[in-house]
């Protein structure tokens, strides 16, 4: 089973013809915000050092709902 990440021209045709079965694609902006957020709080020194988890959305694509969404 081929599980692809990001859904582009290249993965949507893999799912059409049914080499690709899933593609799970995050939001480049937010994953991009979030990072840049993470790092700032990371980097700064008044703040008490915690771990921090950052929870992204994803959507999964299939052959099903590539065909439907058209």
């Amino acid at each position: 089973m081929v599980v692809a990440h990001e859904l582009t021209n290249e993965t949507r045709a893999g799912l059409a013809e049914g080499i690709i079965k899933v593609v799970l694609s995050h939001p480049a902006r937010l994953l991009a915000d979030t990072l840049v957020k993470a790092t700032a709080e990371a980097l700064d020194t008044q703040r008490t050092p915690i771990v921090s988890r950052h929870m992204l959305p994803f959507e999964i694509f299939t052959a099903a709902n590539i065909i439907s969404d058209g």
